[in-house]
């Protein structure tokens, strides 16, 4: 009976009848797991819960971030509910000494931070009203959310990585599908946009079609799904691209990023085959597309009115802009004007001597020469050179997918200012989301 005893109660039992448990575990240990299998300790069961939130608020983010991928290129409203839900979720999770040292040693928290201070900074001497000021600080502010997405897409082989890029592709898919119906069907879809837009205007479904082309190219490549729904989807958004947008940067964006797949197959060689072949779509879409025929048509007549003295043109507008931008830069060329001082600078500067005022210059680089002179060019420079250092490190597909993003994106702010726009500026993050933390893995 005694022996039965000292297998069964606690080590305090067997101390005092001399018996010997029957393993090399204590009876205590034992007691112990029973209890915690049972679910009587009240401690082990508060830990439990803690651990069963911990596990359901990581999916939670993970399973909105998809969503958020699919609703940049359709909703704005959404894009902005999603990201502010995103950052709550991060803000209460229970595991912070996780969350902030992984925020602390994100690679490009550096250049993000340097990038907020200038943005900070400015607003202390800023022309701007009141409220452009507070919108630009909101704009700098904004990249803080780059490792608040990456601290949920931190594991290399997360599946989440694909779910993200399916979600933004198939946003597109759904543009094309809702754009047919408008054009061909007479729905209307889409009342406030103009013309063939449904969700947003051509300039953004323009860089986001291209980048979807791309995308599915790449899944081509890899064979991750059937080549020949691939193939199909490719048609429709090279279809929409040329015969319903009248956007152009997206051809920009397809030069850019089948460019960098021919260098690392090819080189040279094949950045010259792949210049001839979508020299070769593009001509056949001259020939066969009214839209994108008179698009070129008058990109070749603005850019002549320009040379002539008129500017009263997308094109002669924007080279106007930039011209004027580089006059202000002059004027405050080491801090600028201010955070958010832009177009109010430009109005005091420019008041009567121009067609068009501007609250930007479309061009993310004058815009921070003008707003935080050459400091701000620097911060935004060591941002865009940092990722694409980091991104260096990657192998493959990654590799490729991540060069041809960044670089189309830090192109494209060469005739847009994208950290200022919205849907472009959401985009940006999620893919610095998705490339940089494996990086960071693989240095640890």
């Amino acid at each position: 009976m005694a022996l039965l005893s000292a297998t069964v109660y606690p080590n305090r039992m067997i101390f005092r009848l001399g018996a010997e448990p029957l393993s090399k575990r204590s009876v205590y240990e034992i007691h112990e797991d029973c209890e915690e299998g049972e679910g009587n300790n009240v401690e082990n069961s508060s830990r439990k819960g803690i651990s069963k939130q911990n596990i359901s608020l990581p999916m939670l983010a993970r399973g909105m971030i998809v969503l958020l991928a699919f609703f940049i290129p359709l909703s704005t409203a959404m894009t902005l509910i999603l990201t502010y839900a995103i950052v709550l979720v991060w803000l209460i999770d229970k595991n912070a000494h996780d969350r902030w040292q992984f925020y602390f040693s994100y690679p490009l928290i550096k250049p993000i931070v340097f990038f907020m201070l200038v943005s900070s900074l400015g607003t202390l001497y800023s022309m701007g009203s009141e409220k452009a000021t507070l919108a630009g600080f909101y704009h700098g502010l904004r990249l803080s959310l780059i490792p608040v997405l990456a601290y949920y897409l931190q594991e290399e082989q997360s599946k989440y990585k694909d779910l993200v890029m399916y979600a933004f592709g198939s946003a597109l898919i759904v543009t094309v599908i809702c754009a047919f119906l408008k054009v061909y069907a007479g729905i209307p879809i889409g009342a406030r946009t103009y013309g063939n837009d449904v969700f947003k205007d051509h300039i953004i479904i323009s860089y986001f079609m291209a980048i979807s082309i791309f995308f599915a190219y790449m899944w081509f490549l890899e064979e991750k799904l059937s080549k020949e729904l691939l193939i199909l989807l490719m048609g429709l958004m090279l279809y929409h691209l040329i015969f319903l947008n009248t956007g152009r940067i997206g051809f920009v964006i397809l030069y850019i990023c089948f460019s960098v797949v021919a260098w690392h197959r090819y080189r040279f060689k094949g950045i010259l085959i792949t210049y001839l072949l979508l020299s070769l779509v593009m001509l056949c879409a001259y020939q066969y597309s009214d839209i994108f025929s008179m698009r070129m048509n008058e990109f070749y007549q603005e850019f002549e009115l320009y040379l002539q003295g008129k500017a009263v043109s997308s094109i002669g507008t924007r080279l106007e802009w930039a011209t004027n931008s580089l006059k202000l830069f002059f004027e405050h060329p080491i801090i600028g004007f201010g955070t958010g001082s832009y177009k109010h600078s430009y109005a005091i500067y420019y008041a009567g001597q121009v067609e068009k005022l501007a609250d930007n210059p479309h061009n993310q680089y004058l815009k921070m020469a003008v707003e935080h002179g050459m400091i701000g060019v620097v911060a935004l420079g060591w941002l865009f050179y940092s990722q694409w250092k980091l991104v260096q490190q990657l192998k493959g597909s990654n590799l490729i997918l991540a060069q041809s993003i960044f670089l189309s994106f830090f192109i494209g702010c060469l005739f847009n200012s994208w950290l200022k726009d919205v849907s472009e500026f959401h985009f940006y993050c999620l893919m610095a989301a998705i490339f940089i933390p494996c990086i960071q893995k693989l240095k640890n």
